[in-house]
């Protein structure tokens, strides 16, 4: 609600400012729309990899297997956590730039 992700600065060619305009509500909860509704922010890329595919890929960008893709936001820093990211990332670095690529990131 208060920042952008990386993947909707890119999809939106925007700053980190907040808020997002794929944040899509349903009563009291949200849900990130690239991931739920993909073609609704990229149709000619789900046309070409199917919404599977770009669901998939923006799981993986906006952190949805690890927590979250806010890393520094205001909390305590968790150093422990911080390492499990950081070997996250380089175990998962060809998963993630092979999503970004589907979502034409670079």
């Amino acid at each position: 609600m208060a920042t952008l992700c990386p993947l909707a600065m890119h999809v939106f060619k925007r700053g980190v400012t907040g808020p997002c305009p794929a944040l899509e509500w349903d009563g009291p909860e949200s849900r990130c729309g690239l991931v739920a509704n993909p073609q609704n922010y990229g149709l000619r890329r789900v046309l070409a990899a199917g919404r599977e595919s770009l669901t998939a890929a923006a799981r993986l960008l906006i952190g949805a297997t690890t927590g979250c893709d806010a890393r520094i936001n205001g909390e305590p820093a968790n150093s422990n956590f911080y390492a499990e990211l950081t070997a996250w990332d380089r175990k998962h670095a060809r998963e993630v730039r092979d999503a970004k690529r589907l979502w034409g990131m670079r």
